[in-house]
């Protein structure tokens, strides 16, 4: 724990958190407020040049890198047990590693490129869910939280296959909550709204480039849909996910929290 932190209460102090797609947008937000408030954390993404953990333990924090990718269920068995080995069981997982492709009427969609994105999204959050819940269950004690988004609760045209993805992420994690609540354990999601990453920015030049506007003009319509009329910050997106994931929220399970600006009310 870091030395001038030692006066602070650390909400998540000494838990071992692994983070799905931790090393970049809100992965790595996660990844970073988790170990300000004292977690042990593992930032599990394919990507594994290790700069966030590099900057972590600079900062007197520990975090390790692992390899995962989440569409393999031999690549997450081998990424939980690597946690395992090095920092201890897994107590909090944040089941965050995504894709938001394909952009396409339904019409248009691959169907190898739907079952891609459900892979990822969907049954990615799945095996991770049940590797930890392996460990979670002996022990009674255990958080997962699942980035989900602001369309796991509404329709959206040219995004069937990643909405469908996320509304289905949310029916896990209520049915997961079901289950394992009598073992201590809570899971809940977290849906956000359009946050200021470099993969929005991928996808809304998509919309744009579909519907025949300005990546400028889309960027702008986008944030007036909240009535904050602006984007949120990941580190807004983060300081929940920590909320979500320690005591204070210790009677709050199979819950759906909007992190959306207001954009999202139900």
């Amino acid at each position: 724990m870091k030395e001038t932190d030692t006066n602070k209460t650390m909400r998540l102090a000494d838990k071992v958190a692994l983070i799905t797609g931790g090393a970049q947008g809100i992965g790595a937000a996660i990844a970073t407020r988790m170990a300000e408030e004292g977690a042990r954390v593992a930032i599990a993404d394919l990507q594994t040049g290790g700069e966030l953990e590099r900057d972590l333990t600079s900062r007197g924090y520990e975090a390790i890198t692992v390899p995962l990718d989440v569409a393999s269920e031999q690549s997450v068995n081998e990424a939980f047990a690597e946690v395992e080995r090095r920092l201890g069981p897994v107590d909090t997982l944040v089941n965050n590693a995504g894709t938001g492709t394909p952009v396409a009427l339904i019409v248009d969609t691959n169907p190898d490129e739907w079952d891609r994105t459900m892979r990822i999204n969907l049954t990615g959050a799945f095996m991770c869910t049940k590797r930890a819940l392996q460990s979670m269950i002996p022990r009674n004690t255990g958080t997962i939280l699942n980035i989900s988004s602001n369309v796991g609760k509404r329709g959206v045209p040219l995004r069937s296959a990643y909405s469908s993805s996320k509304w289905a992420m949310c029916g896990l994690t209520q049915t997961a909550a079901l289950e394992v609540a009598k073992h201590g354990i809570r899971v809940n999601a977290l849906l956000p709204g359009n946050v200021d990453t470099p993969h929005l920015a991928e996808v809304v030049k998509l919309h744009a480039d579909a519907e025949g506007k300005t990546f400028e003009a889309y960027t702008e319509m986008l944030k007036s849909l909240s009535p904050m009329d602006r984007y949120v910050d990941l580190d807004e997106i983060a300081k929940v996910a920590v909320f979500l994931t320690c005591d204070d929220s210790s009677a709050m399970t199979g819950q759906l929290i909007n992190v959306t600006g207001g954009w999202i009310m139900h």
